[in-house]
């Protein structure tokens, strides 16, 4: 189930290897690649297997098993939790920032070749994401992380910092098909989108400046994939009009990954921006003039 290159790596080089492994074939994908990629994420957006529910379900108790004996991930994350009270005393948004200020959702994650394995693990051995789990609000606490990690990426210190902000920007589209995620997640899909394209944005300006410096290692091709999934996914439910227009175009796109062009994922990324951008105004425009007096509800979806 796991990886065999967690045992054999350490964490510098683990992460360009995990980025990499996520991807459908970890060179380069042309446009048709893209597409059935997306296609294939879409439908475990919208509908979750039951199945993987019930290997979860197994998956956690022995985990749980293995909380009880005394065993801890390896992970530096894990050695920081703290007390599950906490936890508890802050405010969803704050306490999803937290949970999100290190990489460890990110690499529990992709150590699985399910990842929904790592983020059931993560919900187990941190008592910060166990009680994140738990809130109602779940999701307003994630669209948040988006923000949060937006306004982080041009600050980062070093280019590790930067790389752990993209990691974790990347592997949060697995949590729109983690299956007891999924009951929650109806309504805020406007709320959502728009959090993507304020990743989006941030990942386009890193973009555009690792153009200036082509000697350094680029991310900004695998992030942007990883992004452009839940992009999509939520497109459709806003505007399928719009998305069916954007699948259409993402046959045109190439991206490569062994040796990624900042003007390829530029491209990639206005293309997103623009027909999410142009679908959210739209709703709102419209949903303006069906309520001119009482104002509408921007996060509710029309169906």
């Amino acid at each position: 189930m796991r990886k065999s290159l967690v045992s054999s790596l350490t964490l510098s080089a683990m992460i360009p290897a995990l980025l990499l492994s996520c991807l459908t074939d970890g060179f380069a994908a042309s446009g048709s690649v893209l597409r059935k990629g997306t296609e294939a994420y879409v439908s475990k957006f919208e509908k979750s297997d039951p199945q993987l529910i019930h290997r979860i379900a197994d998956f956690t108790q022995g985990e749980l098993k293995l909380k009880e004996s005394g065993w801890k991930p390896p992970w530096e994350g894990y050695k920081n939790v703290k007390p599950r009270s906490d936890y508890e005393k802050l405010k969803t948004a704050d306490l999803a920032r937290e949970c999100f200020s290190t990489s460890v959702w990110a690499r529990d994650t992709l150590i699985y070749d399910e990842p929904a394995y790592g983020i059931a693990r993560i919900g187990v051995f941190h008592d910060g994401f166990a009680v994140l789990y738990e809130r109602p609000d779940f999701w307003d606490g994630i669209a948040s992380v988006y923000e949060y990690l937006s306004q982080a990426l041009p600050k980062a210190g070093t280019e590790f910092k930067q790389m752990d902000i993209l990691f974790n920007l990347q592997t949060l589209e697995h949590a729109y098909t983690y299956p007891l995620f999924q009951k929650t997640l109806r309504g805020r899909e406007k709320l959502l989108l728009r959090a993507n394209l304020k990743a989006l944005r941030a990942v386009l300006s890193y973009t555009r400046e690792s153009k200036q410096n082509p000697q350094k290692p680029f991310w900004g091709a695998v992030v942007t994939s990883g992004l452009s999934y839940p992009v999509v996914a939520l497109l459709k439910q806003v505007d399928p009009q719009k998305y069916s227009e954007l699948i259409g175009q993402i046959e045109k796109v190439e991206l490569a990954f062994a040796k990624p062009d900042p003007n390829q994922t530029e491209k990639y990324i206005q293309l997103l921006l623009s027909a999410a951008e142009e679908a959210l105004a739209k709703e709102d425009a419209e949903a303006k003039q069906a309520k001119p007096d009482t104002g509408a509800d921007a996060d509710t979806p029309r169906r």
